[in-house]
């Protein structure tokens, strides 16, 4: 109804073209004709970061605020690197267990739950994130110095 919060932490979820696509279709849509919030924290290695910046600025063009959160950069807490989970409206959690790639065989899982202590905490968790994150500017190109 009003606002979605993300965490991605898998590192191959966004290769998944067909998926994501549909996916991202349906959250943009959201954005444009409910001016439902959408706030994603990507957790990515610096490495991957050159990889995704192209799906963060895709993201970010279409109103959901991007940010990022560098798990390589010794500023990210071990734990958060495996958090993977959306809360909508502060109501329903979708939280990602013990799922380290989406290929084939993956033996993780995933929790759906309104549970009222789970959300909050998971609400808290993302805040703390949040707090901790960058938000996902695009390069200008051409700036003016």
């Amino acid at each position: 109804e009003k606002e979605l919060l993300a965490v991605s932490s898998i590192s191959d979820y966004w290769e998944r073209d067909g998926f994501t696509s549909e996916y991202m279709k349906t959250q943009y849509d959201l954005i444009k004709r409910y001016a439902v919030k959408i706030k994603r924290i990507f957790i990515v290695s610096q490495k991957h970061m050159e990889q995704l910046s192209a799906e963060m600025l895709e993201q970010h063009n279409h109103g959901v605020e991007v940010h990022y959160i560098v798990s390589d950069a010794g500023f990210c807490p071990t734990e958060w690197k495996k958090e993977d989970f959306l809360i909508q409206d502060g109501r329903l959690l979708v939280d990602m267990k013990e799922i380290d790639s989406h290929k084939p065989g993956d033996q993780g899982r995933e929790i759906i739950t309104i549970r009222e202590s789970s959300v909050n905490d998971k609400v808290k968790l993302f805040n703390k994130m949040l707090h901790a994150s960058k938000l996902f500017a695009p390069k200008k190109e051409n700036a003016e110095v």
